[in-house]
């Protein structure tokens, strides 16, 4: 679906964000992008999707060069902006236009969603609160479906039960032609859903791998803060203690249930470390 392979890209003449960034998304799956303010997730994905060109390396999209941005291409491509700019018309307008560049576009579809966000179809949308513009753009998105979602951010301005309904209804479409890619600091908004997880990291994806594999060979284990042991690749406090994620090994009854924030910090931390006990148990 998305490859890039020894991509270089910088905003600035003599600054490079990426030097040699190989990047590779082929399976169906919810994917989580994280990374650290600055890292390039945005400026990766507007690569992926075309919207940026690079200076050297290969992007392909669907099978062709995402920098000629061929109609064949981005009609199975939906891409939500973090920072978005709506037109002053209603949902029911704007999805009248946009629909017509997806081949599988679904007005029923967009009705239910719409109705499952509680979105005003006939409000214009420039009037409309952050929240309620992402969720408008999340509809026409889901409604177009395409293999291939694209998200910067996306849970921003949602309020709670806005959230929620976000994971349903992104575990009810996940399937097995298509694939979300969602970018992310809100780790806890999509804990749950997010598998595999990828993280940039100086340039590049320093790490890559499904939920399942990572539980393999790592573990989350409660300890008394004077007792935690040296090989604890991360922690946070806890009440009467420490949560802490550690090798399977030293904490074969601890919980498969990996803190992503925790993981994150041990990645970004030591990358090569992680993936030893990873790879050790995979």
């Amino acid at each position: 679906m998305i490859h890039m392979n020894k991509v270089a890209f910088g905003y600035k003449k003599n600054a490079q964000l990426f030097s040699n960034l190989d990047f590779d998304i082929g399976e169906p799956g919810i994917y989580g992008l994280l990374g650290k303010n600055g890292a390039g997730k945005t400026t990766m994905l507007k690569l992926a999707a075309g919207l940026l060109f690079p200076h050297g390396g290969n992007i392909s999209l669907f099978g062709r060069q995402a920098a000629i941005r061929h109609p064949e291409a981005l009609n199975k491509l939906s891409f939500i902006p973090e920072e978005i700019a709506v037109p002053g018309l209603s949902l029911d307008a704007y999805s009248a236009i946009v629909g017509g560049f997806y081949p599988d576009f679904s007005f029923q579809d967009l009705k239910r969603f719409a109705e499952e966000l509680e979105i005003e179809r006939g409000e214009s949308m420039r009037r409309m609160s952050l929240g309620q513009k992402k969720k408008c753009l999340l509809a026409v998105a889901l409604a177009s479906n395409t293999e291939a979602v694209i998200m910067d951010e996306p849970t921003n301005g949602l309020d709670i039960p806005s959230k929620q309904k976000f994971r349903q209804l992104l575990a009810e479409q996940a399937d097995a032609h298509r694939s979300f890619i969602i970018s992310t600091h809100q780790v806890r908004d999509v804990q749950n859903i997010i598998d595999p997880v990828i993280i940039l990291d100086n340039g590049e994806v320093v790490f890559q791998g499904d939920m399942g594999t990572i539980s393999e060979g790592l573990a989350m284990a409660w300890y008394e803060e004077k007792h935690l042991p040296e090989q604890a690749l991360s922690w946070q406090p806890a009440v009467g203690g420490v949560t802490a994620l550690v090798p399977r090994d030293i904490a074969p009854d601890g919980s498969d249930d990996i803190d992503l924030e925790l993981f994150f910090q041990a990645v970004t931390a030591n990358a090569g470390l992680v993936r030893s006990n990873i790879e050790g148990r995979s």
